[in-house]
């Protein structure tokens, strides 16, 4: 398993070493101190596994968990350990989308068992879109050298806006034909969903703009629901999020 990488994100600087030393031995291993830390390495890093502390200094675990699967890895393992929670409250860190509770402190063995078993864990290929996250943070760093956060919020919010008008509930009428007008909107709007870091908006729109382009008519139609979708889901994300990413 040393093909593996895991991540800790932990404030304890003895637990953290501790992780470090008994995890080495199972696979490779990053670690840092902070969510923002965290968050910063897997934005160009993908892990196979997450273990991450419940008593961070900048966010609280469900916190973190959160901004991971909207902007990172929407479907790694992620294990919360804690020194406060009991074994007896897994099932609602379960609940909050923890695959699993280590409660501190943690014994070397029960540790390497917990990994093992979720790295074993066999699950289906991931579509493109399942392993897209909602926002890639990455094209924003880079408009934010070039343009301050106020004009870059109205961008956000005029792209929003050109998204939901081509989707209006009537144009996804299967008797819709598939115009070159349509299409020119697609591929605008798939242009723009990369530049702004709408990472499973982009991939949903060029799934689009191809099935038009190929006139296959029923799958179109059904591409736009879940373009739809994603529109939905970034522009959710804009509301509860942006402020954290300067938008």
């Amino acid at each position: 398993m040393k093909s593996k990488i895991i991540l800790i994100v932990e404030e304890n600087e003895q637990a953290r070493k501790l992780f470090e030393h008994c995890i080495g031995q199972l696979a490779s291993v990053e670690s840092v101190a902070t969510a923002k830390e965290g968050l910063a390495f897997l934005a160009n890093k993908a892990v196979d596994l997450i273990l991450v502390s419940q008593q961070l200094p900048d966010l609280d675990g469900p916190g973190f968990l959160q901004k991971v699967r909207v902007t990172a890895s929407p479907d790694c393992p992620v294990i919360a350990t804690s020194a406060f929670a009991k074994e007896q409250e897994k099932p609602y860190f379960l609940n909050q989308g923890f695959a699993d509770l280590l409660t501190k402190p943690i014994r070397p063995k029960d540790l390497i068992l917990c990994l093992q078993e979720h790295l074993k864990k066999e699950t289906k290929a991931p579509t493109a879109v399942q392993m897209a996250r909602v926002f890639d943070p990455v094209p924003l760093q880079q408009l934010l050298k070039y343009s301050p956060p106020e004009t870059l919020q109205g961008i956000y919010a005029e792209f929003i806006q050109e998204c939901t008008e081509l989707l209006q509930p009537s144009k996804l009428d299967s008797t819709i034909p598939i115009t070159e007008d349509l299409l020119r909107a697609l591929h605008t709007i798939k242009g723009n969903s990369g530049t702004l870091g709408a990472e499973k908006l982009f991939i949903c729109v060029k799934q689009s703009e191809f099935l038009g382009r190929q006139g296959k008519a029923v799958e179109f139609t059904e591409s736009l629901t879940h373009l739809k979708a994603a529109i939905t889901e970034f522009e959710t994300f804009l509301k509860k999020e942006g402020k954290f990413y300067g938008i």
